[in-house]
């Protein structure tokens, strides 16, 4: 099984109809293999100045959950600085109707640096506890270094936080990440942006932490797996990964993450 863990549906990302053609596109190099499951968010983000509620902005999301249960899995990006509370709120919901699995947010669009304001996201993990959601955390650019997570994965043990992008997207701070994971059984790396750096992190770490992604649309399925498939080859172009270790990057650690059946 193949779980694409970061794909963006809807206004800012790509229609329902477009991401279930290209998850059953076959891989160029092995025909047999499609991507069976992705975690999608919604477009983008909420601003306060789009003047869309919650619902509204998840509409899209939760009917396209609703109508492909086994195919599309919910990600929620909240914004910690414009009705949290209201958005928390709905998140349980959705997590209650299985329409969510995860939570995101996004400390770049939104603003703010996580390690500032604790007291302001506890209600992000306070939710992501007690529904036992991912939290999704944009890293890669100022305001989302990785060591700014620590303290959060310090305070809620019992919440697993994932690296967005590997910490790669407008600057690389790749190696942080590792450091940090490292230190953190509770932070994952998901590795979208397609970082050539992966073969490193997956030595350093191993290949439990770490979750496929690909930041779909802006990058595509077969290409990230090409990339995943190719820590099998043997040293120095790989690390002559084993496959059962493929499994867990490829959809493994996201049943277990997420309670997949």
């Amino acid at each position: 099984m193949i779980i694409d863990s970061h794909v963006h549906l809807g206004e800012y990302g790509v229609t329902l109809d477009l991401l279930l053609n290209h998850m059953n596109e076959p891989l160029a190099l092995a025909p047999q293999v499609r991507c069976d499951k992705v975690v999608a968010q919604n477009g983008m983000v909420r601003n306060p100045e789009e003047n869309k509620s919650y619902e509204d902005q998840m509409a899209y999301l939760a009917t396209s959950v609703r109508s492909n249960p086994d195919r599309i899995i919910g990600m929620m990006t909240i914004n910690p600085y414009d009705n949290c509370q209201t958005a928390v709120a709905l998140a349980g919901k959705y997590a209650q109707q299985n329409i969510i699995k995860a939570l995101k947010i996004h400390p770049k669009i939104h603003n703010f640096r996580v390690d500032e304001d604790l007291k302001r996201l506890a209600p992000i993990l306070e939710c992501a506890s007690k529904h036992k959601l991912l939290l999704h955390i944009h890293t890669g650019d100022p305001f989302s270094e990785p060591s700014r997570i620590e303290p959060l994965a310090e305070s809620y043990r019992d919440v697993n936080i994932v690296m967005c992008h590997m910490a790669t997207q407008m600057i690389s701070y790749t190696p942080e990440a590792f450091v940090t994971a490292k230190h953190n059984p509770n932070i994952y790396l998901e590795i979208g942006f397609h970082e050539r750096r992966l073969r490193e992190g997956v030595r350093m770490i191993g290949a439990d932490r770490f979750l496929f992604a690909t930041d779909t649309p802006i990058n595509d399925i077969a290409t990230g797996l090409v990339l995943v498939y190719s820590l099998a080859n043997k040293p120095p172009f790989g690390l002559g990964l084993a496959s059962g270790d493929l499994e867990k990057i490829l959809s493994l650690n996201a049943i277990r993450l997420m309670n997949l059946k």
